[in-house]
């Protein structure tokens, strides 16, 4: 699996539980949308504030292709204009990475 993952900082009008409720169920429904995307999951911080960021979006795909294929896609410009309604754009870090399971006790 590749992954992107962003790295998310809260607009500084909303509360982590108003960042992670927008989070939810406005962004999400949005980022599904993300062609060739196997997984998506949201893992918000549980120390908001202790933590450099508020959560980290992952975005798992098949291929290393597929998942350049995604970010340069209509349906990721437009993930990305919904997360500056929630997150802070100048804060967010991103990555891209391969996967590489080393135990799998789920």
């Amino acid at each position: 699996m590749y992954k992107a993952m962003f790295m998310l900082s809260r607009s500084s009008d909303l509360s982590q539980e108003e960042f992670v409720e927008y989070w939810e169920e406005e962004h999400a429904p949005v980022a599904e949308e993300i062609p060739n995307l196997k997984r998506y999951a949201i893992c918000p911080a549980t120390n908001p504030e202790d933590s450099p960021h508020d959560g980290i979006a992952e975005l798992a795909f098949e291929s290393e292709e597929d998942l350049y294929a995604a970010l340069d896609s209509e349906e990721f410009g437009r993930v990305q204009r919904d997360a500056a309604e929630f997150s802070d754009p100048d804060s967010v870090v991103f990555t891209i990475v391969e996967e590489r399971v080393q135990l799998d006790d789920a």
